[in-house]
């Protein structure tokens, strides 16, 4: 949906093709796809943002109630 999106809003073309992206085929090879296409840039890389701030709230969750819980309980049920 990005994808579609940002093509739609995002229609500049650079002269080179010089913007990083991945796509599945891409992934799988575990090798770069340049583009010179703004929108198809911007629509790949926002769901890889999106990605990483989801793993960063989850991160910071879960570290957060291991420390809640070992506050809560004695030291020897304690958590790492």
């Amino acid at each position: 949906m990005a994808s579609v999106m940002s093509r739609s809003i995002f229609r500049y073309q650079l002269k080179k093709k010089i913007l990083p992206t991945f796509t599945l085929e891409s992934m799988k090879t575990f090798r770069w796809v340049l583009t010179h296409k703004l929108g198809a840039f911007v629509g790949r890389t926002l769901p890889g943002v999106g990605w990483i701030m989801m793993a960063k709230d989850v991160y910071e969750i879960m570290d957060h109630a291991i420390i809640k819980y070992n506050q809560i309980v004695r030291s020897e049920d304690r958590v790492f």
